[in-house]
């Protein structure tokens, strides 16, 4: 009720200079009463995309991506009820909506009882373990997850004017959530500092140079902002039936998104892992089909997930994958390795981006498609094609 009163711009707890934030009585008596009714709330996750170039304003799912006015910035994080709240800190409109940003709404239930709006300290049960490890928990919200899933599907590695460089052609340092609620907490703001900025000089109206700052971009390929316009498009229906496709029943979408969010050694084993949980089956270990069948008794489990790229893909990716896992088992088993090179770090995120996509596509032409039986499929066919090994 505190926190529903501050935001309301209760009279004596604002400043001298924010008193005009402050509602009458009558409007703040039926914006509570409204708030004390609602059987839910919309929740507004906005994450910066600091250095990416210019975006087009790409809608998909309940998400999108692209440059926002003031105005928008304003509304999202609810600028009003934040200056009430915390009259000394504010969202800089002016410096944040130079950037391109991903912003993904949900609907909210409030629920009644210590799991809806009452403070964890009073719903806190030192019986419950607190400090468990939910596995198929991302690191952000479920709706952002999967917004992050979709945005990183794009071939940015293949748009972006230096991959070798940085693939991705952006940055996700943070995400900041607004509960449009009245009784929900109002986080702090972020500050603009968080973001990369560039110095340079520039000219005003009578030629004079000024010096300016300006948010850096990473440079993308012409053509680059209608392919994800397209890119969004052609995935339509799959965008929004992802958590039915079979063909993710694993945790393709955990890996595929860490990898994205990572770097370095974590960053390239999130790519094998995502391929590994797109193409892989319990039954590969044991030499046996999903039904227990031991068909292909020759072939490892290694050979079994180059079988069906083979047959998902074409010949070279059965080939990258094996120089890719045999750099993988080097790390991971300890042995002396080298810095990989930025040209293997690029193709093990193109292989994993294909194999997934390639997913989507066929889930989303058949969402009948049963996981275990496709990837019988896909190594009956690939075996015969599969290339051999090289010394």
């Amino acid at each position: 009720m505190s926190s529903a009163l501050a935001g309301l711009g209760l009279p004596c707890g604002l400043p001298e200079s924010k008193k005009h934030l402050a509602m009458t009585a009558m409007e703040a008596a039926e914006r509570l009463q409204a708030a004390l009714k609602a059987t839910c709330f919309t929740r507004v996750h906005l994450m910066p995309l600091d250095l990416a170039d210019g975006l087009p304003r790409a809608c998909f799912g309940n998400a999108m991506v692209g440059r926002l006015t003031k105005e928008e910035l304003a509304e999202l994080v609810d600028l009003d009820r934040m200056e009430r709240v915390q009259p000394g800190k504010s969202f800089d409109l002016d410096e944040f909506s130079q950037f391109q940003w991903l912003v993904v709404k949900e609907e909210v239930s409030i629920r009644r009882g210590p799991d809806g709006r009452e403070l964890f300290r009073f719903s806190f049960d030192p019986k419950q373990d607190y400090g468990r490890i939910e596995p198929h928990r991302g690191k952000y919200p479920e709706a952002v997850e999967t917004a992050l899933f979709w945005l990183a599907l794009a071939p940015w590695e293949i748009w972006s004017d230096a991959p070798h460089i940085e693939w991705r052609g952006m940055q996700i340092p943070w995400l900041y959530s607004v509960d449009h609620d009245l009784f929900s907490t109002m986080k702090r703001p972020p500050s603009s500092d968080t973001l990369t900025w560039e110095d340079r000089i520039a000219h005003d109206a009578e030629g004079r140079s000024v010096d300016i700052s300006q948010p850096v971009a990473m440079w993308l390929r012409d053509g680059s902002a209608d392919a994800l316009t397209e890119h969004f498009a052609g995935r339509a229906q799959a965008i929004s039936q992802l958590p039915q496709l079979q063909l993710f029943q694993t945790p393709v979408v955990h890996f595929f998104c860490r990898a994205f969010l990572t770097d370095g050694i974590d960053e390239f084993m999130s790519h094998l892992l995502a391929i590994e949980a797109a193409l892989g089956l319990p039954g590969d270990y044991k030499r046996k089909s999903s039904s227990g069948v031991g068909n292909h008794g020759k072939l490892g489990a290694t050979e079994r997930v180059c079988a069906r790229l083979v047959a998902l893909l074409d010949e070279q990716a059965a080939f990258d994958y094996r120089e890719l896992f045999e750099l993988r088992s080097e790390f991971l088993h300890g042995r002396s390795m080298q810095a990989i090179p930025a040209l293997l770090r690029v193709r093990a995120r193109t292989l994993a981006r294909r194999v997934v996509d390639s997913l989507v596509l066929a889930n989303q032409a058949d969402q009948a498609l049963m996981r275990d039986a496709f990837l019988d499929d896909l190594l009956d066919r690939g075996e015969p094609l599969l290339p051999a090994k090289t010394q």
